[in-house]
This record gives C-alpha cells, structure tokens and sequence, in this order.
C-alpha cells in the first residue's frame, strides 16, 4: 500500500469539508429561492447527501486511526480530544439529515436541510480546530522549515535575492569583489562539509530528543501510540527493564505500557542529563531517571532514580527505537545513586 505521512485523514477530511459545506449553502440557496428547487436541483442536493455521507465516514474512520496513533504531548493530546469530539458531533447531525433526507416525503425535507445547515456551522468549526493541531501544536508534523536571518530573504529562482545590490560598482570594485570571492573560497568550501554535518547532527539529536519526549508522554498515560509511532517492530526486538525484558513491540505495550493506566494511579517520569551519540546510520542515548507512582491495589507510592539507554537505527530518514534498557532502583539520594556498592537489592522497576 502506498505510504502516506503521517496518515490518511488529511486526504478524506478535504472531501468532507467541501461536501458538507456545499451541502449547506446549496440548503440556503433552496429555502431564499424556493422556486428554484426543481426535480434537478433536488436531485444535485442528493448527490451531495450521497458523497457527503460518504466522505463522512471515511474521515471519521481515518481520523480516529490517527487520533489513537499520532505521537503527541499533553496539550496537543487536550486539543486532538476537543477535535475529536467536534468531528463526532458534526458526523452524527449530518448523518441524521441524511437519513431524514431520504426516509421523508419531500414536502417534509425542510427538517434535513436544518440538519444540513447545523453540519455547515459544526464543520466550518471541526476544520478550525483541525488546523489549530497542525499549525499551533505541529501534530503529524515530521519537520519544519529552518528560517534564517530576520525575513524572507531566499533566492526566488532567477538568482535574485531581495537584497541583491545594484549594478552601480565600478569595474575595479568588481574585480577587487571577485578576487576576495577567489581567495576565501578554498577555506570556506573547507569547512562546509563541516558546517553541513553538523546541522545534520542538530536535526538529529532534536529528533531523538522529542522520541524520548514522546516515550515519557507514553509511559505517563498508558498510551501505546508514541511506542508504535517510533519503535522499529522487528522480530527478535527485546525491552530490558531491571531483570525483566518484553519481547516485541506488542508484547511491550500490551503487557506493559498500557495496563499501567489501570494498574497506577498516577506515573511521573523524568529523564534527565540525556547524552546522544551518532554512529553512521545508528545512535544512542543514556538518560538519568526519577519514576514516582501509587499502585492502586496497594496504595503503595514507589520513588525510584536509575538510568535508561535507548539504542536508534535510522530507517528511511526517521530515527526508530531498537532497543531500550533501564534499570532503578529506590531513590536515596544523589550522593548514593552514583555509588555502585550500594545497588545490592535492586527493586524491578515500577514504570
């Protein structure tokens, strides 16, 4: 199947904003000018209904795929329910004028265009809040634009920048211009290869930054979607945790990840003093940690400090998670965690 980024939902939910909001006008055109309401105007109208009802179901269906996939922070996790509630919303009143348009005579069809134009109204304010989780909260966003200097200063094809001077140099300026050009250009073409890897590094090491970021948001809520998201599924793929270990990506978050919600009344994680390093296509990463919790059962609230090590393969230009080990132990202090004699009864960790 062709692989689309981040998910199909962006290609149905054009389709439905369109249908559902043509819907709604071609209603009100019907009602201001009720002559114009002929056998073929009625018939376009069902068309509509038809394609809409559709389309509705595919975005609803694809959106919710990506609304239990799609990496994502508290915020953004705020905002993608709201969205999402919205869009329900809008589907059902749409949906019902739908059924009404087709299950009444048509003198009686004035009661699905209402339905139709409250689907007009609830789009118009589904869309706005699917465009505030791209553009305000970067969610399915893999990258964005580096922006350099203080406006929009890029070349716009012709070679011509917006601050390109003018022609007025004599030619011994342009010669003196040239021959500094000439003399700088060995070292400076020295140094790009440098100054390009670089970049590259810095895009990398914030990549893996906000992986982890991810993972921490996963553990913290039970949610399996950061995991599937950058976790690389392999067979043979092991997750080792203080004398345990899952085996594969669904025996982790099946097992583990998400019966944590149920099993913990609350789990904070923090990593901290995260040092990355990069290795041809691979990297890895060494983190301190601090995991607090309350077991429900229990009552029993555990502190505990150890250190995680995430192992990344990078696959088609995104960084994936092949390996993860952490190990804890109770939390003593600073002055004892750095102190190996002391790791003597190692506790399992409780995230």
């Amino acid at each position: 199947m062709i692989e689309i980024i981040p998910n199909w939902h962006p290609i149905f939910v054009h389709f439905t904003v369109a249908l559902l909001v043509i819907c709604g006008i071609f209603q009100l055109v019907l009602w201001v000018f009720p002559r114009k309401a002929t056998t073929t105007a009625m018939s376009a109208l069902g068309w509509l209904v038809i394609l809409g009802a559709v389309a509705v179901l595919a975005t609803v269906g694809t959106g919710l795929q990506a609304y239990y996939s799609v990496a994502h922070d508290t915020p953004s996790h705020l905002a993608m329910t709201d969205h999402r509630n919205w869009a329900l919303a809008t589907s059902a009143v749409f949906l019902i004028g739908a059924a009404l348009f087709y299950l009444f005579p048509r003198k009686h069809q004035y009661l699905a265009g209402l339905f139709f134009v409250a689907a007009l109204i609830l789009v118009s304010i589904t869309a706005y809040k699917g465009g505030d989780l791209v553009y305000r909260h970067g969610l399915g966003v893999m990258s964005l634009p580096e922006v350099s200097g203080e406006g929009h200063d890029h070349d716009h094809g012709d070679g011509k920048g917006h601050d390109e001077q003018s022609n007025h140099h004599g030619d011994t300026e342009e010669s003196t211009a040239k021959a500094s050009v000439a003399h700088a250009h060995d070292d400076t073409h020295a140094h790009q290869g440098d100054s390009q890897a670089h970049h590259a590094n810095e895009d990398d090491r914030a990549y893996i930054n906000q992986i982890i970021a991810d993972v921490k948001y996963g553990w913290e809520n039970g949610d399996g979607a950061p995991f599937r998201k950058h976790f690389l599924d392999f067979e043979g793929a092991r997750y080792v945790e203080s004398g345990g270990q899952n085996e594969g990506l669904n025996d982790l978050v099946t097992h583990h990840v998400e019966p944590e919600k149920d099993t913990l009344e609350y789990l904070s994680l923090e990593f901290s003093n995260i040092e990355i390093h990069f290795e041809n296509g691979f990297a890895w990463a060494v983190a301190d940690t601090r995991v607090k919790g309350k077991v429900n059962k229990t009552g029993y609230e555990f502190d505990k400090s150890g250190y995680q090590t995430f192992l990344f393969r990078k696959v088609n230009d995104q960084w994936k998670v092949i390996h993860t080990h952490s190990s804890s132990r109770d939390y003593r202090g600073d002055e004892v965690k750095d102190d190996p004699k002391e790791d003597t009864n190692e506790e399992p960790h409780e995230h």
